[in-house]
């Protein structure tokens, strides 16, 4: 026990020390600064980032919005839970991914399904494309947000460029919803993919 109370206590030092430079900016040897952006996967982390020297949220993973939920989040809960966020990093960049799993993983309001691939199955952007509900929702909910500062939104898990034309057509009809409801957002959001299979980078 004393000896993992001393790496215990060694650890506790030496994070000391790495928090005295961490407001110092990220530099290469070659002088190429380089900007720090946080992994999140709940509202709840957001505070502490700027402790951390923080320029920014990298990747929300909203899949864990809804694994914790006890129904399915609706439009207003997600924009609440992003709004909290992109206020908490105020012009700073916030990456929404929209949701990333599978059908393999169950949570409420969705049934599971016994793929016998899950990852070749519905997940990702395939999940939310068979279920453009959800997409939209989260959509919806994102665009809302991203008055409030610098939002951006991310497609998980893209294989072709016939699911981003898919998902950008949802995005619009969001669009033209929000429009329609007269509910103001950031008609210049960017929008990203996740490049992750084999197929997406040919």
């Amino acid at each position: 026990m004393k000896q993992y109370a001393k790496k215990q206590e060694n650890y506790r030092k030496y994070e000391e020390r790495l928090l005295t430079n961490i407001h110092q900016q990220a530099e290469t040897l070659d002088g190429l600064q380089i900007k720090l952006l946080a992994n999140i996967e709940s509202n709840q982390e957001v505070k502490s980032l700027h402790k951390f020297g923080v320029e920014g949220v990298g990747l929300y993973r909203t899949e864990f919005l809804y694994l914790a939920a006890t129904s399915l989040p609706d439009e207003r809960e997600l924009y609440e839970d992003f709004k909290h966020v992109v206020q908490e990093m105020a012009d700073q960049p916030v990456v929404i991914r929209t949701l990333d799993i599978g059908m393999d993983k169950q949570f409420s309001g969705l049934e599971s399904n016994n793929e016998d691939n899950p990852a070749l199955g519905l997940r990702g952007i395939r999940l939310s494309l068979a279920k453009p509900q959800l997409l939209t929702d989260q959509l919806k909910g994102i665009l809302r947000a991203s008055l409030y500062g610098n939002v951006k939104i991310l497609y998980p898990m893209i294989s072709s460029a016939n699911e981003i034309i898919l998902a950008n057509k949802l995005l619009e009809d969001a669009k033209n919803y929000l429009r329609n409801e007269q509910i103001p957002f950031n008609e210049e959001i960017e929008v990203g993919a996740m490049i992750e299979t084999p197929a997406a980078s040919i």
